[in-house]
């Protein structure tokens, strides 16, 4: 989980709770999708290679970061008054922090079920991801999907962050090859990048080079691709 705002007045110290059990929760996620994916194959009595392989693959999490992210930001915006500190006294036998646990333990695992009712491709894109890690192709494409479809359930959310970080593609001169060129990056690769800048403490650029190093490849992050002019 990487920190950050997702709508006015966000709960950093809830994020930062958060935070400290992200772990556990994707894996859970990725459980309740495999548990999912598996039922599916029993019901229509098939069996597939993403069936097999998920069993005797180890799970990686990290493309899963942003689908969390997201389900995180919207416990907090959905109970924004419940997760506020009590004042001494009216805790009962809870604390902040356990009171916040609580309330997101019984959130997400309702949240991610309903996200599968609605879209009935996300377990599958989930274990995709899960089992087939960058730079593989296939994990890469379903991680592309969930990013399309996570924000296409909370769009409140999305249109919060385009307004917060600009509507415009940022813009950013970078040498790709050997030429440098002019690139437009679009918003739908914008939290990526911002996201694996944040990670590494790195420029703009540097992040770009280090996606298209790991298995991006330029057309997937440039919007348009300008070669530079000779002065």
């Amino acid at each position: 989980m990487i920190p950050g705002e997702y709508f006015d007045e966000d709960n950093n110290w809830v994020i930062d709770i958060q935070h400290g059990v992200y772990s556990r929760v994707v894996v859970d996620m990725i459980w309740f999708a495999r548990n999912a994916y598996r039922h599916a194959e029993q019901t229509i009595g098939v069996s597939t290679e993403l069936g097999k392989n998920m069993y005797a693959s180890t799970f990686h999490y990290r493309g899963l970061q942003y689908f969390h992210d997201m389900i995180a930001a919207r416990f907090r915006y959905k109970y924004a008054n419940e997760i506020e500190p009590c004042l001494p006294g009216l805790l009962d036998d809870f604390t902040d922090e356990e009171r916040v646990l609580i309330l997101w333990n019984e959130f997400y695992p309702d949240e991610v079920k309903r996200l599968f009712l609605r879209y009935p491709e996300l377990p599958r894109l989930i274990v995709t991801a899960a089992v087939y890690n960058n730079p593989d192709r296939r994990g890469i494409e379903a991680e592309e999907w969930i990013y399309q479809i996570i924000n296409d359930a909370y769009p409140e959310t999305r249109e919060w962050r385009n307004k917060k970080l600009g509507k415009s593609g940022l813009k950013l001169k970078l040498k790709i090859g050997s030429e440098p060129v002019n690139i437009k990056i679009e918003d739908n690769m914008r939290t990526i990048l911002e996201d694996c800048m944040r990670e590494k403490n790195i420029s703009l650029e540097e992040a770009m080079n280090y996606l298209i190093s790991v298995g991006w490849k330029e057309y997937r992050l440039v919007n348009e691709v300008i070669p530079k002019k000779d002065d």
